[in-house]
């Protein structure tokens, strides 16, 4: 008896229904579930006052909110829309690229599955809109796949790399993606045309934030909350002498107590206290200290001094430095970054045994307090006027079977993005089939190794900084996933 042929039970228009469906419903369990949460965060003021220390394109997006629709918190479910349909373009493109409808919704159910991305899109902060931009990045590279990129797809890549950096510097590396894959992807006719857009497109995305605080300020002065983080990590470490500067001396000499605390936690809970008292350290305590000293008025203002503290901190112990970098890149290459509810019982119940070191903590420079009073307004919220009491006490609800998943993919991704650029010199001596992804793949694997190690350099990560490439974690491995079974789909169909 003959095999029956395989049957397409589902149309490309009903798998469409189908993968839109999916997408409504996250899009309304998400605007429900987070209907009363309060949208400001400590950076938010920030943004909506488009601040010295910030890029221009998440206050831009704010600012055309405001004027739009009179409401600056009706962003929130703006972004959220937003978010929600680059993942929908995102899996229609991969539906495209696969065309197996089993294989497609269980991709889109798993981008749709990460519930921070959804909680983090309830606040005004960059990880929603950058996360729609690199899904965004994403579906357009999945174009690409099997047809040579044109032109316009690269003007495309590029004026998507230009914005996702405008409202997250960090995504620079799209760019290097970006010019990876024209460098390999395109016809040789049209590579180096492709390739000066993308240099054109950096310079523009990096240009136009100190001429749109020109306009709106009436200053090109920049500064960049770079200084900030790179000081959390030199906090833990000893500079060896005392300082001779009295600001570099304070700063010590607040460290000081916290770090030989740490010195008597054990190794596996040293990771949430670095996180807990950087927090307390810099914004409670040593940024209030030091700009009422130098008489100034906003936080940015605050960032030259830590800079050449921060530089001087990394100078004299720049081993430790680097190990505190190599280890928060390895945590977020493996989504290990915060704790999960058994780390947290177990942390705290270390806390209640071993009372932890007292933060002295000061009020808010006065330019951050009335901005945050006025953005408090803005979105008609109450708001704390002195910073929070101490509270090292770790809530997460999240078990770690929960997370285990995720982790795994993000490991699985961090491995093929790898494996992706070693193996791009030697691509023409690959299967046919993996020829054809490899330059996506790889274009792919440096943006997410690349942001990673630029988060790692300035700052001790969190779960939110790793929001924006979960839509690069799941496409590298679905992309892979593909390449492998191809040949076998493509045998079945036959």
């Amino acid at each position: 008896m003959p095999v029956p042929k395989p049957t397409k039970y589902l149309t490309d228009r009903q798998v469409m229904l189908g993968l839109a469906a999916m997408t409504a419903i996250a899009l309304m369990a998400a605007l429900w579930t987070t209907r009363g949460t309060n949208p400001l965060r400590g950076d938010s003021y920030e943004y909506l006052y488009f601040d010295a220390s910030r890029s221009v394109g998440y206050p831009a997006f704010l600012a055309i909110i405001r004027r739009l629709t009179g409401q600056v918190a009706l962003a929130v479910p703006a972004q959220t829309f937003l978010l929600a349909g680059s993942l929908l373009i995102l899996g229609l493109r991969f539906h495209k690229l696969c065309g197996r409808p089993s294989i497609s919704f269980a991709f889109l159910a798993i981008v749709l599955s990460l519930v921070v991305m959804w909680y983090d899109s309830a606040f005004l902060m960059t990880e929603a809109l950058s996360t729609a931009l690199v899904a965004i990045w994403c579906a357009l590279l999945l174009d690409m796949i099997k047809t040579p990129p044109s032109l316009r797809g690269a003007a495309l890549l590029v004026a998507t790399s230009a914005l996702a950096t405008m409202v997250r510097p960090s995504l620079i590396t799209l760019f290097l993606g970006t010019a990876i894959f024209l460098w390999v992807a395109p016809p040789p006719r049209t590579r180096g045309r492709a390739l000066i857009m993308a240099g054109v497109g950096l310079i523009l995305a990096w240009g136009v934030t100190p001429v749109a605080q020109l306009l709106v300020h009436g200053s090109a002065r920049t500064t960049s909350p770079i200084a900030r983080g790179v000081l959390q990590h030199t906090l833990f470490c000893s500079p060896g002498t005392i300082p001779s500067d009295a600001d570099a001396l304070f700063v010590e000499r607040s460290a000081a107590p916290v770090r030989h605390y740490l010195e008597t936690v054990p190794p596996d809970l040293q990771i949430q206290l670095r996180r807990s008292y950087s927090t307390l350290l810099r914004f409670a305590l040593i940024i209030p200290v030091l700009g009422r000293r130098h008489h100034l008025n906003r936080r940015s203002e605050v960032d030259p001094y830590l800079s050449r503290i921060a530089s001087e901190r990394v100078k004299a112990n720049p081993s430790c430095y680097v190990r505190s970098v190599v280890g928060e890149y390895v945590r977020m290459a493996t989504f290990g970054s915060d704790p999960t509810k058994e780390d947290a019982r177990r942390f705290n119940a270390f806390m209640d045994a071993h009372p932890p070191v007292e933060v002295a903590q000061f009020p808010r420079l006065p330019g951050d307090e009335h901005r945050i009073r006025q953005s408090a307004s803005d979105v008609h919220n109450r708001f704390s006027r002195q910073p929070e009491p101490q509270n090292l006490k770790v809530v997460a609800k999240t078990p770690f079977l929960a997370i285990l998943p995720v982790r795994l993919i993000f490991g699985g991704a961090a491995l093929i993005g790898l494996a992706a650029l070693l193996a791009l010199p030697i691509r023409k001596r690959l299967a046919p089939e993996l020829q054809q992804i490899m330059p996506a793949t790889a274009a792919m694997g440096i943006a997410f190794h690349g942001t990673l190690a630029i988060t790692a350099i300035i700052e001790i990560g969190f779960f939110r900084y790793l929001v924006p490439i979960w839509p690069i974690v799941c496409t590298m491995f679905a992309v892979a996933l593909v390449g492998a079974v191809q040949p076998t789909i493509t045998e079945q169909s036959k």
